[in-house]
Order: C-alpha cells, then sequence, then structure tokens
C-alpha cells in the first residue's frame, strides 16, 4: 500500500514540476510588459495590407451595386493564405477554388456569369489566374496594383455597380432577366467601333448610372428566359443631338426558332432635360416560354451612322402587371 502513495505522490510530483516549468518558461520568453493593455485579434477587421486592398474593392463595389443583391466572391490561390472578413465570401483553398473551372467545366454557359459572380481573383501565378478565369471570363477583368508578389485581377462589371449574380444557380434557373446586369457577357459581333473599348456596344457611367450604350450598325445578343405577357422594359436615350434618327430592333427567339421582333424608331429629345430619357414596354408574346435569345440590332435608316448611338440604362425582363 506505501509503494502504490509513493508511486502516486512521484507521478504527482513530476506533473507538477512539468506545469511549473512549462508557465516559467512561458513567461521567460514573453518580454511583453505586465503594465500593457489587452490586444484582442479580430478575425473581423481586415489587417494586413492585402486584406485592405481586397476590402477596399469589396466596397468600391458594394457603394455603386444595387442594394438587395447577392455577395459577390473574392478568390485568392492557397499562396495567399487564409483572410479575415474582407465584407464578402471569400475562398483560398484548393478544394473550393477547384469548384469554380469544374462548374463552368460542367455547363459552359456558366462563363458568362463568371465577371458577376467573382469581384476579384488574387494570385501569384498567371497558370491560376487562367484557370479560374477561362473559357474568355478573363477579357472582362482589369489588373489593379496588388501587394508585393500577390497580383489582383478585378471584374469590370462589378467594378462599374453591376448586381452580382450566382455562378452556382441550378439548371433550371436560367439566366438572370436584368440584362444590363450581365451586359459585358453578351454576345456581341466581330465587327470594330470606333469607341474607347473598339467594340459596338460597351457599359460606361452617364449621370451617375451604370448604362450600356449600342453604336449602328451593331448587335448584341443575350440568353433569356421568356413567359408569355411578361415584359421587356427598356429605360432609352440618344446622347448626341446631331442624329438624324436611328432604328432598334429587339428580336426574340424561342428554342423553336419562333421569331418575334419590334422596331423601335428613336430620335434625340433635343428639348427634353439631361438626356431626355424613355421608356418602352415590348410585351413578350403569350406563346413564349421557357429559353431563348433576345438580340438588339442598331441601325441608321436615314444612312448617317455617325451620331447614332443609343444608352439603355434599364434593360430587364419584368413579370406581367
Amino acid at each position: 500500500m506505501r509503494g502504490a502513495w509513493f508511486a502516486a505522490a512521484l507521478a504527482l510530483a513530476a506533473c507538477g514540476d512539468q506545469v511549473v516549468g512549462t508557465f516559467i518558461n512561458v513567461g521567460w520568453e514573453c518580454r511583453r510588459s505586465l503594465l500593457a493593455r489587452v490586444v484582442v485579434e479580430s478575425p473581423e477587421r481586415p489587417e494586413s495590407d492585402l486584406e485592405r486592398r481586397l476590402a477596399e474593392l469589396v466596397a468600391g463595389h458594394r457603394a455603386k451595386a444595387p442594394p438587395g443583391g447577392l455577395p459577390p466572391s473574392v478568390v485568392c490561390d492557397g499562396e495567399t493564405e487564409r483572410k479575415r472578413y474582407l465584407g464578402t465570401h471569400h475562398i483560398y483553398t484548393y478544394l473550393s477554388t477547384e469548384l469554380l473551372p469544374r462548374y463552368v467545366a460542367a455547363d459552359p454557359r456558366r462563363a458568362t456569369r463568371v465577371p458577376t459572380s467573382v469581384l476579384a481573383v488574387c494570385f501569384t501565378t498567371d497558370a491560376f489566374a487562367d484557370r479560374m478565369l477561362a473559357s474568355g471570363a478573363r477579357a472582362f477583368y482589369d489588373g489593379v496594383p496588388g501587394v508585393g508578389s500577390v497580383r489582383i485581377l478585378v471584374s469590370r462589371p462589378l467594378r462599374d455597380g453591376a448586381r452580382a449574380t450566382s455562378l452556382y444557380a441550378p439548371e433550371g434557373a436560367g439566366p438572370s432577366g436584368d440584362l444590363l446586369a450581365r451586359w459585358e457577357g453578351g454576345f456581341l459581333d466581330e465587327a470594330r467601333a470606333d469607341t474607347p473599348t473598339g467594340r459596338g456596344s460597351f457599359v460606361k457611367q452617364v449621370e451617375g448610372a451604370r448604362v450600356a450604350a449600342i453604336l449602328s450598325p451593331h448587335r448584341i445578343a443575350f440568353d433569356a428566359v421568356f413567359r408569355g405577357d411578361d415584359a421587356l422594359v427598356l429605360e432609352l436615350a440618344m446622347p448626341f443631338a446631331d442624329s438624324d434618327g436611328m432604328a432598334l430592333e429587339v428580336s426574340l427567339e424561342d428554342a423553336k426558332g419562333a421569331r418575334h421582333a419590334t422596331t423601335l424608331d428613336l430620335t434625340p429629345r433635343r428639348g427634353a432635360p439631361g438626356l431626355g430619357w424613355e421608356t418602352r414596354r415590348i410585351t413578350i408574346p403569350a406563346a413564349f416560354s421557357g429559353r431563348g435569345r433576345l438580340t438588339f440590332t442598331a441601325s441608321s435608316p436615314g444612312g448617317d451612322m455617325r451620331a447614332d448611338w443609343v444608352y439603355l440604362r434599364k434593360a430587364a425582363i419584368e413579370p406581367a402587371r
């Protein structure tokens, strides 16, 4: 019995020695003043230069985007490590980032939603950026100042205030009815134009709002989901008073090939304040249902196309009233 008590006492002494030694060693290594205040590290506050840079990009998007939308994602390679809260969804692990190219590979139509789903990509190698922004998506991203060896690409649509969309929407969800939010993902003709982008349709800021411009004689198309008796609502204006008028054809084509076209005759509203925005509603035929394509085609009936531009500050399919 005495042997058992002796063994227990010896074990307790050894354990106590370890505990005391640990406290002594830790205390010896700690060089912090006993009078210093306690600092609590918050996982919700950006601390590093890279975290602050990414948080600035998120704040810039949120300041311009319509309220009530989805949060876009910030995608970074694993070399940049985990980050504190940036103000939106952030992924950095291999298993998470790998889902992005796999979702696009499973349904290539999702590639058009990448620029309105991924706000920024931060990376240390081009191979990572090319993989995350495949299928032409990288063309909608601009390089911005990075931090150290980490480079950053930011989505032009989201930077300019486009409403964020879900890349992982269910198969049956179909594309968003807000065409302006995904304008950069439209199917634009390849003809060059004398514009800042060199294209016949592009997005810019006008009177503090995000608008899409279409020039004659160019065309842009979008995948859409039609529901009979819904309406395509357009808010448009011609910016140049010296135009002699232009036409904007809006054509709808369903999955069976049925086509419905409406031509809007447009002229500059010279006496109106500002640009003279006007609203046009095009009712979708009752027989149209399901997926299809919506196409805008600008033309110049008078033959002079030099000032034939039209701005759209709204282009959305809305439910029937």
